[in-house]
């Protein structure tokens, strides 16, 4: 029952973060498009763009931090810049940047590595600008203006048509890849993870390739449960040694880069193997975040969890890490890790002081906390709570009931949430 229960949870944090926002994507790239295929071709009308990266796959979720799309201009374009000197392809870039800063001159724009960078309000489009030079390959090349110490840039290649089409390949055998790959995003943005869009649907694909008893299973027979405790195993044996795979298309190699993800596998597999179902319940719905539903139940209570998704767009782009400290009269104040440690459990009557301990964000920015309640008591009790309240750098709160809380502070600016982070707090009967 519980396990139905689960599946049904996972197919409600899918439809809860499908991307709600294409038609205004699509007109802004066609918008997009009309200007450069006004300033690069004769026509102003044919689509001169590929829609890459997740989006492309069908990976993506809603709010997502960007919107790849590789835009292919004429090869007479790619001579041009080639009879150059210099930093051509930063030249290139430059070019591209200006030409879209006469379209949107209030927004906020950067040309920069591969890309240029346009700032809307809920998304950021990453405009790559790409050239076909061979008629018998779906292969770009594209330009890097990471100067690498030779004092110019360099053209790499990529293949979107490629990536998409392994994709919707591999959802004929297994047709839950783009779900589970949609899962581990919302597991990403919860957690602040640092993986690339490209690697989670390559380890997905890498995960399951093979696997046929997850084959052929529609929604109504899939668990998703055990396809995402099936994935968090394979995660948590990558080597910390590797440093780099081939992306699921075999088309190029991948940089992993930060392998902190490995480390963050092995705390959310340990999680799902929690054996109470109330809180195995508890920690998906904290892993996971915005989407998954509470645990069913027949208490009545006030729902007021609130979604720091639904208050601002979400970019993570920075580290965040905050601390929580006990005291109580008459004892030395004492963190919360170390307590747990020795006792696994918080008893009441404790006041808890929750700060942020570290982050790279660069003032001004607003601080948000989240303080949500959950188990049986928390629902008797009508005390759920879960607002989204803007505050200072440190909370108070206080041990009052048992069972599993859970603090976020949000950190926004700019009017976008750019670092997160959660404690746990289990406190006893």
């Amino acid at each position: 029952m519980i396990r139905m229960n689960l599946n049904d949870a996972f197919l409600r944090l899918i439809h809860k973060n499908q991307v709600d926002n294409k038609s205004d994507i699509n007109t802004t790239l066609d918008g997009i498009n009309s200007k450069i295929s006004s300033s690069y071709y004769d026509d102003d009308d044919s689509c001169h763009y590929i829609l890459s990266g997740s989006m492309g796959r069908g990976t993506s979720i809603r709010k997502e931090s960007d919107i790849d799309v590789d835009f292919i201009l004429p090869k007479d374009v790619y001579d041009r810049f080639n009879a150059r000197h210099g930093n051509i392809q930063s030249q290139l870039l430059s070019e591209v940047k200006d030409k879209l800063s006469d379209k949107y001159p209030r927004s906020d724009l950067n040309g920069d590595g591969q890309v240029v960078d346009i700032h809307f309000n809920d998304y950021l489009v990453e405009v790559l600008p790409c050239f076909k030079l061979s008629e018998f390959s779906d292969e770009l090349t594209h330009p890097d203006s990471h100067d690498c110490g030779t004092g110019s840039g360099s053209w790499q290649r990529t293949n979107p048509k490629l990536q998409i089409q392994m994709a919707n390949d591999f959802c004929s055998s297994f047709r839950q890849f783009k779900e589970v790959c949609q899962i581990v995003r919302c597991w990403k943005r919860s957690q602040n993870v640092k993986l690339k869009g490209i690697l989670i649907d390559t380890f997905v694909y890498n995960c399951f390739q093979g696997r046929k008893e997850y084959f052929y299973k529609d929604d109504d027979s899939a668990a998703y449960f055990g396809m995402i405790k099936e994935f968090f195993t394979y995660l948590s044996g990558i080597s910390e040694y590797t440093k780099s795979i081939f992306d699921f298309s075999y088309h190029d190699y991948i940089n992993i880069g930060d392998l902190s993800f490995i480390k963050k596998s092995k705390k959310a597999l340990k999680k799902m193997n929690e054996s109470d179902p109330e809180t195995l319940w508890d920690n998906l719905q904290g892993l996971f975040g915005y989407g998954f539903p509470d645990y069913p139940t027949t208490n009545k209570f006030t729902y007021t969890e609130e979604f720091i998704d639904d208050m601002f767009p979400v970019c993570i782009t920075n580290h965040l890490e905050i601390e929580c400290t006990i005291s109580q009269d008459g004892f030395r104040d004492e963190p919360l890790w170390m307590f747990l440690e020795k006792y696994n459990w918080l008893p009441h009557n404790k006041t808890l002081w929750f700060s942020i301990k570290s982050t790279d964000v660069i003032p001004p920015y607003d601080i948000y906390w989240k303080v949500r309640n959950v188990g049986e008591e928390a629902q008797r009790r009508d005390c759920i709570r879960g607002q989204i309240i803007k505050g200072g750098a440190k909370k108070k709160e206080t041990a009052d009931f048992y069972g599993p809380h859970f603090v976020d502070c949000y950190i926004v600016k700019n009017n976008v949430c750019v670092a997160k982070d959660t404690i746990s707090v289990p406190i006893q009967k």
